[in-house]
């Protein structure tokens, strides 16, 4: 099953294959930069046919974990956390969602 996380303009498309977050692919809708691709060992392909804005990880059926791509991208540090977050509602899930989005979280804490 395919996840999508979003923060403001960015999202990140994942997975849960075993007991590991794969990464599908990171979008900046604000972003025009050509889409391309990281492969799992960091190198950079060109993806002509890909939306502007956005980064395709792996190739085939190889995909980066959320660790790595991590690395890759740390001034996504909001976003990486709140995948991490929805992973762990999927895997294992509590009466209430542990990732609320910054909308209701500004709510929450401006009504405090």
């Amino acid at each position: 099953m395919l996840h999508t996380t979003e923060i403001g303009d960015v999202s990140a498309t994942w997975r849960i294959v075993g007991d590991r977050i794969a990464m599908e692919s990171l979008t900046d809708r604000a972003s025009h930069r050509a889409a391309y691709g990281v492969l799992t060992d960091g190198a950079i392909v060109d993806a002509p046919a890909g939306t502007p804005g956005t980064v395709h990880f792996g190739q085939n059926d190889t995909r980066p974990d959320l660790v790595q791509v991590r690395d890759w991208f740390p001034k996504h540090v909001a976003l990486w956390d709140a995948v991490r977050s929805q992973y762990w509602d999927a895997v294992l899930p509590l009466d209430h969602p542990r990732f609320r989005g910054l909308n209701e979280l500004a709510t929450m804490l401006y009504h405090r």
